[in-house]
């Protein structure tokens, strides 16, 4: 049987010279090309009016082309941080709606938080369900019983633990 060689990493860009790959070598002609165009049109207008503009679309082509904080372009790590600090991070369950769909309820503001904390959680019968209803139950339960969050909520606190229990029972 014949064996091929896989090449491993797919991803690593073609390198022009040194480390300015074709990606790289766009973003440097296009930033530097704007830079330039800058330059020339404000040099007359004095060192303190064309410098600042020059130093940040300069600053900002370089940071373009060759940052890569986290190991990703300088562009998406800029557009996954506006969707950090724009997309909401409070995510809670609404019970209002059906039982086969969890939704995720998104963006509430600390006051809307406060006024949802003092309600008080309603009850959920889990043996009351349907088969696939359970299933669904019982995935969510192992999901939020992983000791990765932390549940001050003492209704959700004995579904959590009544879970385990009967996970520890199921594995004997």
């Amino acid at each position: 049987m014949k064996k091929f060689r896989i090449p491993q990493e797919v991803q690593v860009e073609d390198r022009i010279f040194g480390p300015i790959t074709m990606h790289r070598l766009i973003i440097l002609t296009i930033g530097g090309g704007i830079t330039y165009m800058l330059y020339i049109g404000t040099q007359n207008s004095g060192f303190g009016v064309w410098f600042p503009l020059v130093f940040v679309f300069g600053s900002l082509t370089l940071a373009l082309a060759f940052l890569e904080p986290f190991g990703m372009r300088f562009h998406k790590f800029l557009a996954r941080a506006v969707e950090f600090f724009t997309l909401p991070r409070l995510r809670l369950w609404d019970k209002r709606y059906s039982q086969d769909m969890l939704f995720l309820y998104i963006r509430y503001t600390s006051q809307q938080w406060k006024k949802l904390k003092s309600q008080k959680v309603p009850e959920i019968e889990v043996y009351n369900l349907k088969k696939s209803q359970k299933e669904k139950v019982s995935d969510l339960l192992t999901v939020l019983s992983s000791d990765l969050v932390d549940f001050s909520d003492e209704s959700i606190q004995k579904y959590r633990n009544a879970h385990k229990k009967n996970m520890k029972n199921k594995n004997k």
